[in-house]
């Protein structure tokens, strides 16, 4: 988990300082023409490489066709203004609308904590037992849950990008089929005006 969290997480810096690069350059180059613009660079991540083949037909159809499920960024550009830039997950948290209305209380909890995540703008998430508190879970929540959070006390507090914990939601993944993952990809849309 720890490997595939820091594949996600370079795979992001790259998209971004790719996105941004083009951003300023094209800003440079629009800034010397001397005319009113506005153009917006738009760039989405995707999942486009599995390890493995026979096993990982469920999970490969998941991310068949969804060419924005990880992670974006946007920058703006325009006249006499300096660049506006956003990013943030690959799809609204909204999505996970039916997936709180499932009958199972922890999927209701863990879907709410992801909106907690989306609406703080948290990029990053320490993981530990202390993350039982951060769901806002009572000090008991059976044994098997409260072993399962003692279990990630193995992790030595490492910091995951919420992306990975939102992909790991919204697809109803397993650690096992996020750490398939072998590769993202990103496209660099620009929209001029």
């Amino acid at each position: 988990m720890i490997k595939a969290n820091e594949l996600l997480e370079d795979s992001i810096r790259k998209m971004y300082d790719d996105a941004r690069q083009v951003a300023e350059s094209r800003k440079a180059r629009l800034d010397k023409q001397g005319k009113p613009y506005f153009d917006r660079i738009r760039v989405h991540m995707w999942v486009r490489d599995l390890a493995g083949e026979e096993e990982n037909d469920c999970y490969r159809y998941i991310f068949s066709g969804v060419s924005d499920n990880v992670s974006w960024c946007r920058f703006d550009l325009s006249d006499d203004q300096p660049i506006d830039e956003a990013g943030g997950y690959g799809y609204e948290i909204t999505e996970f609308s039916e997936f709180i209305d499932e009958p199972l209380h922890a999927a209701t909890v863990y879907a709410q904590f992801l909106h907690y995540l989306a609406a703080s703008e948290r990029q990053y998430i320490r993981i530990s037992s202390q993350l039982k508190s951060l769901m806002n879970l009572p000090a008991s929540c059976g044994k098997k849950w409260d072993n399962m959070f003692a279990q990630l006390d193995k992790f030595g507090g490492k910091w995951f990008c919420a992306p990975m914990l939102a992909m790991i939601g919204n697809f109803k993944l397993t650690p096992q089929n996020i750490c398939n993952t072998a590769r993202y990809s990103y496209q660099i849309v620009i929209d001029h005006e």
